[in-house]
């Protein structure tokens, strides 16, 4: 635990293992970000599922959700696993972050960075929630933790309709990389992409993969080779 960073193979989703460049690499933090109803928190929900029947344990953290609410999600996607998924629903950045040391996760998930609140600056002033300087000192703070643990963390965040970085853009800079989420054709559509972007640092730049989301959950359907156009994504909205 305390050697070199661990590359950790999600299983059944080789096409997210492909985007991440093998696996979810320990000590590293990564953006997930896409617009509205992308499926990043469901995303995070599969990871942590099948990573719990490796007996990896996890870390989740809602800040725009009930434990109930929550707790319902899960059931809807397979159930939860107590011992391997932690759920914590909290707004606050000190006891988010409290809860990580405590509990020291090997995988854990922010979700969304845009809602934390109590992020203070280095006179211990309050920044606004959401506030792009709220969430560059988020993405400091995750990476130094990152950097002192064993933790693997991805930061969830939200996509404008410009496709711009809600809260601003000083957040990827902090990070070890960019995943970003996005539909099909239209909002009818199942399918959905991801795609490293951003220098990746542990991950293939530029590579995507596909998926499908269906009732049962969101389904990997494998990696797409490099600069092919989908034909579920030609004229995609």
């Amino acid at each position: 635990e305390d050697g070199a960073p661990q590359r950790i193979e999600i299983p059944n989703m080789p096409g997210v293992n492909y985007v991440l460049g093998g696996g979810i690499k320990t000590r590293s933090a990564i953006l997930l970000c896409g617009g509205e109803g992308a499926g990043k928190s469901t995303l995070i929900i599969e990871m942590f599922r099948h990573l719990a029947r490796q007996k990896v344990k996890t870390l989740y953290v809602c800040t725009e959700q009930g434990l109930e609410a929550l707790c319902e999600q899960h059931e809807r996607l397979g159930g939860l696993d107590d011992k391997y998924q932690l759920l914590l629903c909290e707004s606050k950045w000190p006891k988010i972050l409290s809860a990580l040391e405590k509990e020291d996760p090997i995988v854990a998930a922010i979700d969304s960075l845009h809602a934390v609140e109590e992020v203070e600056d280095e006179e211990g002033n309050l920044y606004a929630s959401g506030h792009e300087s709220a969430v560059g000192r988020l993405g400091r703070d995750i990476k130094k933790y990152v950097d002192e643990s064993r933790c693997a963390i991805f930061a969830v965040g939200h996509l404008n309709t410009d496709g711009a970085l809600a809260g601003g853009r000083l957040l990827r800079y902090m990070l070890d990389g960019k995943l970003v989420m996005s539909r099909g054709r239209n909002k009818q559509d199942p399918t959905r992409y991801i795609e490293a972007g951003d220098k990746l640092r542990h991950g293939r730049d530029g590579c995507r993969g596909k998926l499908k989301m269906l009732d049962t959950g969101l389904v990997d359907c494998g990696p797409l080779p490099y600069g092919h156009i989908d034909d579920d994504q030609a004229g995609a909205a």
